[in-house]
């Protein structure tokens, strides 16, 4: 009897390790796969699609369709990609962090993130103007140039206004952005910055302003 319950004991024993060395490997293996995935990306001729890959396999990111309008975790607007060269942010949505909604251009050099905001006192101008004031604070050389111009978005019925500061940093140009829109009791608010790489800064415009409310406010 003894002895049974000792082979019993081996067996399970036996069965636990196995099944952690099993999920070890598939993990290694998952994460290798990735990495030789990206390896060969570097390797050939064309690395446009390398950091895509990243994105992807790594920062669990979709694809978006061009022309597809989708919606944040609200429910409360949409916003259409003007082509596939965008992703969704596998980690939007996150409540800690009052995340709606998160983009990024497939090269990593673009991002666009959505939170809603309860709305107090601050005019939605007002906290479009504040909430571009890192990239005032970062802007070390103080060459840059700011604008904030108020924008119809369509069901809604008060103005949003976007807020933009561009500038050059070597041979670098870039953007960042604050935009918000008014809805009922909160605001969407869009923050978020663009290098300009061939059209992508046109394209980050174009999908900024493409927001449309779901329903009438």
């Amino acid at each position: 009897m003894e002895r049974k319950n000792k082979s019993k004991s081996i067996a399970v024993v036996l069965g636990i390790i196995m099944f952690l060395l099993c999920t070890s490997l598939g993990l290694v293996g998952y994460f290798f796969q990735t990495e030789l995935k990206f390896a060969l990306c570097m390797a050939s001729k064309d690395k446009s699609q390398c950091p895509k890959i990243l994105l992807i396999e790594k920062g669990k990111s979709e694809e978006l369709v061009s022309g597809v309008p989708i919606q944040g975790s609200s429910g409360l607007y949409t916003i259409t990609p003007p082509s596939d060269r965008w992703l969704k942010n596998g980690w939007s949505g996150r409540p800690a962090e009052n995340k709606d909604l998160g983009i990024l251009s497939e090269t990593g050099t673009a991002y666009l993130d959505f939170t809603i905001v309860v709305r107090g006192e601050e005019t939605a101008e007002a906290l479009s103007k504040s909430g571009i004031q890192w990239a005032i604070n970062r802007d070390k050389s103080s060459s840059g140039e700011l604008t904030t111009t108020p924008v119809e978005v369509k069901n809604a019925s008060e103005k949003a206004f976007i807020s933009r500061y561009c500038a050059k940093d070597g041979d670098v140009f870039s953007c960042a952005y604050s935009f918000v829109v008014p809805t009922g009791k909160s605001f969407i608010v869009a923050s978020g910055s663009c290098v300009n790489v061939g059209n992508q800064l046109v394209e980050f415009e174009e999908m900024l302003l493409s927001i449309e409310l779901t329903h009438s406010q």
